[in-house]
């Protein structure tokens, strides 16, 4: 799925998306300037990504549940 299509059903859900490759790392879309705050394992590890050129233009994009850090 591309990157818009993932965030628009991402944030409509409260979910995160990834990419195929991402293994423990998920991005949740904020509609703030933070864009998308970076995820491993549960915890935030960035508050502040900015998608890559390669990232909006890939169609490997899933939507993916996320557990909040503790």
């Amino acid at each position: 799925m591309k990157l818009r299509a993932a965030v628009k059903e991402a944030m409509s859900e409260g979910l995160a998306i990834r990419r195929y490759f991402m293994s423990d790392i998920y991005l949740v879309p904020s509609n703030t300037n933070a864009r998308f705050m970076v995820m491993n394992k549960g915890k935030l590890i960035s508050g502040n990504r900015n998608p890559s050129l390669d990232d909006i233009l890939a169609k490997d994009w899933h939507i993916t549940e996320y557990k909040k850090e503790p």
